[in-house]
């Protein structure tokens, strides 16, 4: 795992769903338009590992920094979505934590799709 300060902005797939289909229903305002989609919050590697091992209680010590950084990977990613949420009245549903919930639900649900 690469460092655990390393900072993304982690959105959920329902919300990037929600942002395609406001989109689509609102052609007419969106077109020939970029937006970005997130969540507009940073989160670290070692924060997302942490609710990740809160909510599946698990115990497992994460080994940081043993995969190179690439050199363009940036230290910090976070989607400005300011112009979705003027243009669109757009905005996620979800933060980092319940999103996870909700992957792991459905994980423990299915784990028979996983098994040979």
């Amino acid at each position: 795992m690469s460092s655990a300060t390393s900072v993304r902005d982690f959105v959920f797939i329902e919300d990037i769903i929600s942002a395609y289909l406001t989109i689509i229903k609102n052609v007419h305002k969106a077109k020939g338009e970029i937006f970005n989609i997130g969540t507009g919050a940073q989160t670290t590697i070692g924060e997302l590992v942490n609710i990740v091992k809160k909510i599946s209680n698990s115990n497992v010590a994460p080994k940081y920094n043993q995969i190179k950084q690439a050199q363009f990977e940036p230290k910090s990613w976070v989607a400005d979505i300011s112009k979705i949420k003027k243009i669109l009245n757009w905005k996620p549903k979800y933060n980092l934590k319940k999103g996870l919930e909700a992957d792991i639900k459905w994980f423990k649900k299915n784990l028979n799709l996983y098994k040979n």
